[in-house]
C-alpha cells in the first residue's frame, strides 16, 4: 500500500490534473463527492503538515514579525485597497467587487503547502502563513468587513467574526 502511495507522490502533478479531469469528464462522480470536499481538504491539511516538523509550522520569534507583516499586508491591506478602488469606480456592492475583496481577505488555501511541495519547494513557510493567516482571520476579517457595504452595522461585523472564531477553534 505505501509502495502505491510513493508512486502517486512521485507523480503528483499528473495525479492532481487527472483528478480533475476526472471530475469535469463525471460531473455526477463529482455531485456525489461535493459533500466531501470539507473533510478531504482537511486529510489533505493533515497530510502536509505530516510532511513538516511541526515546530517549521510556526513563525519563531525573530520571524514573526515578517509572517505578521505579509499576513497583514495580504488579509488588510489589499482587500482595503480594493475596496476603495471599488468605492472609487462605484462598485462596491457588486457581486464581483465582493468576491474579489472576499478573495482578497481570506487566508491561504489549504492546499499551499501541498502546491509548494508539487513544486519542489519548502512547505514550512507555505504552512507556517496558512496557519497565521487562518488564526488572525477573525481580526483582520473586521475592518474588511466593516468597509464592506454588504455586511450593514458594526455589530454585525463582529457577529460575523465570532461565528467565524468559533468554526475556526472547532476546526
Amino acid at each position: 500500500m505505501s509502495g502505491a502511495f510513493a508512486a502517486l507522490a512521485r507523480h503528483g502533478r499528473l495525479v492532481l490534473v487527472a483528478g480533475l479531469v476526472v471530475g469535469a469528464l463525471a460531473p455526477g462522480l463529482a455531485r456525489v463527492m461535493a459533500p466531501l470536499i470539507f473533510p478531504m481538504i482537511a486529510f489533505l491539511l493533515f497530510l502536509a503538515t505530516l510532511r513538516v516538523d511541526m515546530r517549521a509550522a510556526f513563525p519563531g520569534r525573530r520571524s514573526l514579525p515578517r509572517y505578521l507583516a505579509v499576513t497583514l499586508v495580504m488579509q488588510v491591506a489589499l482587500p482595503v485597497v480594493a475596496i476603495v478602488g471599488l468605492w472609487a469606480l462605484g462598485a462596491q456592492a457588486s457581486v464581483l467587487g465582493i468576491g474579489l475583496v472576499l478573495v482578497l481577505a481570506a487566508p491561504p488555501m489549504t492546499g499551499s503547502p501541498g502546491l509548494t511541495i508539487l513544486a519542489g519547494g519548502d512547505p514550512a513557510p507555505a504552512l507556517r502563513q496558512l496557519v497565521l493567516g487562518t488564526a488572525l482571520l477573525p481580526l483582520t476579517v473586521l475592518p474588511v468587513f466593516w468597509l464592506l457595504p454588504v455586511f450593514g452595522a458594526p455589530l454585525v461585523v463582529v457577529e460575523a467574526a465570532l461565528r467565524l472564531l468559533a468554526v475556526i477553534a472547532v476546526a
